[in-house]
């Protein structure tokens, strides 16, 4: 069975929107969550969000919560996602 037209007007409105963290595909969370987050960023987002890992945690100890996290819309991903919009609203409105 296949999926009914879309016309053109939804076609765009459809690619307009940007994905979300957790609709992009698992592959890519490591090297965007990498690249997009400093670390200071990171253990804010962990204590705002009062997430629970060690305070001895290494760099790569939580860089690896937060790319097992960020798949999941109920979870740390909204967060991020909203930290990272903030972060980059002039870059994206351009």
């Amino acid at each position: 069975m296949s999926e009914p037209k879309r016309d053109a007007a939804e076609e765009r409105e459809g690619s307009a929107r940007r994905r979300r963290l957790w609709e992009i595909p698992q592959s890519y969370h490591c090297s965007i969550l990498g690249t997009c987050l400093t670390l200071t960023e990171r253990r804010r987002i962990i204590r705002r969000t009062r997430l629970s890992i060690p305070e001895a945690s290494t760099e790569y100890e939580i860089h690896a919560t937060f790319v097992c996290l960020a798949g999941r819309p109920d979870s740390i991903a909204k967060v991020v996602q909203k930290h990272q919009d903030r972060k980059c609203r002039k870059a994206v409105l351009q």
